[in-house]
């Protein structure tokens, strides 16, 4: 479930930053898809690709690092601090200060 959480206000986040557009899903259908921008590029970003690689990067390490039980347990603890991260920056966003807290600590 934290995964889902910080997927979706991840892309949610990016949304806001830099618009949506209609992308093929592949199965004959158009979906809404967010774009991620910088100075040197942009891409789509969807929720289902940001939460493997949540699952890949943040779940690999801890279970790496820590092993199955404690790497479990790490996980979920990173997942729910970058929730409330970005729950803050909605935040601060919305009283006039800056977003990107998230993306900032998933790096």
């Amino acid at each position: 479930m934290w995964r889902w959480i910080v997927a979706a206000s991840f892309v949610a986040e990016q949304a806001d930053n830099n618009g949506t557009h209609q992308v093929d899903n592949g199965r004959g259908k158009t979906i809404t898809a967010a774009i991620y921008r910088n100075k040197h590029a942009a891409l789509t970003v969807y929720a289902a690709s940001e939460r493997m690689l949540l699952a890949n990067h943040i779940e690999g390490a801890a279970y790496e690092h820590y092993g199955a039980e404690n790497g479990a347990i790490m996980a979920v603890k990173i997942y729910r601090i970058l929730s409330i991260l970005s729950l803050n920056a909605v935040a601060d966003y919305q009283n006039g200060g800056v977003r990107g807290y998230l993306f900032f600590m998933m790096i």
